[in-house]
């Protein structure tokens, strides 16, 4: 059984889990999280009930080395917002974070994908080649859609390309095209 703990749509920057969510966390066979400055609820929640049966795939740890630091350019909000949706004060100090929105990105999709069927081939040995065939199929679509991507930007006579949102998640995205942004 997969069960998504959010809703869907729900804003991931404030989210807080029910109870019925913690019970479910602590009694999963398996949690794939994105980590980061985000999920430092569910760190507490993992280390509050703990469960040596349980394997935790925590994606920001496995694509390490594939994440960037939150960038600002001209134009872009100035003043830091927090996890919770709070802004910092002008002046306070923080350390610069890594963005967590990896999910925006093809390429690391793929990767996060090798990571889980790996994972849940060692849970459900089982259902090993079924697993496979179907993280296989899913990564290969991924992959295309990447290559239409890429064939998109290169074919595009645009000069420029304007995107505007309330905050800058697209960072792996403008990287991954090598789109100005």
């Amino acid at each position: 059984e997969v069960i998504l703990l959010p809703d869907n749509g729900a804003d991931m920057h404030g989210f807080q889990p029910s109870a019925e969510e913690l019970i479910r966390i602590a009694d999963c066979d398996m949690l794939v999280h994105v980590g980061g400055e985000s999920d430092a609820w569910l760190l507490e929640a993992l280390e509050s009930t703990p469960n040596e049966n349980r394997v935790v795939v925590n994606l920001m740890e496995v694509l390490e080395e594939d994440i960037r630091t939150e960038y600002y350019a001209e134009g872009m909000q100035t003043s830091h917002v927090h996890a919770d949706g709070s802004v910092c004060e002008e002046g306070h100090e923080h350390t610069e974070l890594s963005d967590e929105h990896i999910w925006l990105s093809l390429r690391l999709a793929v990767k996060a994908c090798e990571v889980i069927e790996e994972s849940l081939c060692g849970l459900l040995p089982e259902s090993a080649e079924g697993i496979s065939a179907n993280a296989d199929a899913y990564c290969k679509e991924l992959e295309s859609l990447d290559q239409r991507y890429t064939d998109m930007v290169a074919d595009s006579s645009a000069e420029s390309v304007v995107i505007v949102a309330d905050r800058f998640p697209f960072l792996y995205m403008m990287e991954d095209y090598a789109l100005e942004y």
